[in-house]
């Protein structure tokens, strides 16, 4: 499902709703950056597994994956992925044009694209950051240097055009992250 964010005023405070993109009027501004914390765990269907944050990102002079094109693909895809879109001109929309949660028998996964079309910030169990990162690869043209790294850039590497999850995986592992 893919909805614009609204912004709502009640007794003087801000908040934010869903609404779905069919029935926005206006384009909506985005719901504020939040802060995300390196690792934390949440339970999932009675394990405790790990949390990671990890971007997917790309330098290009002449290549950007298009906002339209990538909530397409997400749409096509990832149907069970809950979509936002930002306006481009609300507050925060440089860092979360796009925002998605899916959610699967790993876990969920938060993820946000940068304006930019270049790079895309993944939260979540590490084998659904991995399928998403290696989904996200395919999008882009083969010729692209596309690096995987954790937020702090504690372990980075390249994402080949034919990945598969162990290649991601492998990347955290090489430094010994899990």
């Amino acid at each position: 499902m893919i909805s614009h964010r609204k912004s709502v005023r009640s007794e003087g405070k801000r908040r934010a709703r869903s609404t779905p993109a069919h029935q926005a009027s206006q384009p909506p501004p985005t719901a504020p950056v939040r802060g995300t914390p390196d690792r934390h765990t949440s339970k999932t269907r009675s394990k405790v597994e790990a949390t990671v944050t990890c971007l997917v990102t790309f330098e290009s002079d002449t290549w950007r994956l298009e906002r339209d094109d990538l909530v397409r693909a997400l749409a096509s895809d990832w149907p069970q992925a809950e979509v936002s879109v930002a306006h481009p001109d609300s507050p925060g929309a440089e860092v979360r044009a796009v925002e998605w949660i899916v959610r699967s028998e790993h876990g969920m996964l938060e993820g946000y694209a940068h304006s930019n079309g270049q790079c895309v910030y993944l939260e979540g169990p590490i084998e659904l950051v991995a399928d998403f990162a290696v989904w996200y690869r395919r999008l882009l043209p083969a010729d692209l240097q596309v690096i995987f790294c954790d937020e702090s850039y504690s372990f980075d590497g390249v994402i080949p055009p034919d990945a598969v999850r162990g290649d991601v995986l492998a990347i955290v592992e090489s430094a010994g992250q899990s």
